[in-house]
């Protein structure tokens, strides 16, 4: 129960809490991964999907800013 969240005692039941990067499933009982990437986190990059989180990889030529959002020109970075 509660793969991936907290599981919290509610009165007569429970409830999940899900970790960053996480939602609650159809079943209310477990925890699945967000895909970050459907919203574009990535300003000039590609987005790689992870297990509760989102990785930003940049072009030649880019160096990932120091948000982790976006990928500016080396001279810029």
């Amino acid at each position: 129960m509660c793969d991936h969240g907290k599981c919290v005692n509610v009165e007569g039941s429970f409830q999940c809490v899900c970790d960053s990067g996480y939602r609650i499933g159809p079943d209310r009982k477990n925890c699945i991964d967000i895909d970050e990437c459907l919203s574009n986190p990535c300003l000039n990059g590609k987005c790689t999907n992870s297990q509760g989180s989102f990785r930003c990889e940049c072009a030649t030529g880019f160096n990932l800013g120091p948000d982790g959002r976006s990928c500016l020109g080396k001279s810029l970075a």
